[in-house]
């Protein structure tokens, strides 16, 4: 029933998978470990390493842990806006899946888009991509005008807006969050 083209062809795209991942994974620990606010007190540079590399591996497979107590509401994480907008993009990317990350950023495919720029995406990456990004940007809106009162008062408006996206792509699939959801309105 398996023939060894098939085996090598199973081979061939595990190989892919995990190259992939790893190249998102580690790009979002580079990201991470950079971002991190400088006032945190880390025991160790490996330490930071580490936990770089285990919020990245948690924010791409959309599992979402942390290594701090507090999450990430704790007090230096809960302001460092960049930091979630980084992991909203690594949040984003592993809830596109393998296909549409292929489609989209594959050499091959990307090559064949530079000669023929009209060629559009696969369906199943579009409505993947599209959907992807409705929910989290129409998430983080609703988000916004629902706690604007409330647990994002202070923030000014470019941090509400990243607050608030974080909190919309974390909410579908991640599950971290950067302020007590113990806080905010029961509509939200």
């Amino acid at each position: 029933y398996f023939s060894s083209d098939m085996l090598y062809d199973a081979k061939s795209l595990l190989r892919q998978v995990l190259l992939t991942t790893f190249v998102i994974e580690a790009a979002g620990t580079v990201a991470i470990y950079s971002l991190w606010n400088p006032d945190i007190q880390w025991n160790s540079t490996m330490e930071q390493i580490f936990v770089s590399v285990f919020h990245s591996i948690s924010c791409f497979n959309n599992a979402g842990f942390s290594n701090f107590t507090n999450g990430m509401t704790h007090p230096l994480n809960s302001s460092s806006y960049i930091l979630h907008l980084a992991m909203t993009v690594i949040i984003f990317m592993g809830s596109l899946g393998f296909y549409s990350i292929q489609d989209i950023f594959g050499i091959e495919n990307m090559r064949q888009r530079m000669k023929m720029p009209w060629r559009n995406f696969k369906t199943s990456t579009r409505v993947c991509l599209y959907a992807a990004i409705l929910l989290t940007i129409g998430g983080g809106i609703i988000f916004d005008w629902l706690e604007a009162d409330n647990t994002i008062l202070k923030e000014k408006p470019v941090e509400r807006f990243l607050t608030s996206l974080f909190h919309s792509a974390s909410a579908r699939t991640a599950g971290l969050s950067s302020i007590d959801f113990g806080m905010v309105h029961s509509s939200t």
